[in-house]
């Protein structure tokens, strides 16, 4: 149930990007709005990449289901 409420959220999110870069690809124009795009995803993915295994590693896992909630009330 967990895991479909996350998947179901992440696609509602990909769906409001994918709108946004499409509104800026059709009113101003393509190249700027996919070069936006792709440094997004890769800004992304050297945040995951590099803070992801630490913060699992060094911060204790009801520490962050904690700072989470806190986040999402």
């Amino acid at each position: 149930a967990i895991a479909l409420a996350a998947f179901l959220a992440s696609a509602v999110e990909f769906v409001e990007a994918f709108t946004i870069v499409l509104v800026v690809g059709v009113t101003i124009n393509w190249r700027s709005s996919l070069v936006g795009a792709l440094a997004a995803v890769a800004t992304l993915a050297l945040i995951v990449g590099t803070l992801g295994v630490a913060i699992v590693q060094w911060v204790p896992i009801d520490a962050l289901r904690l700072f989470v909630g806190v986040i999402l009330v």
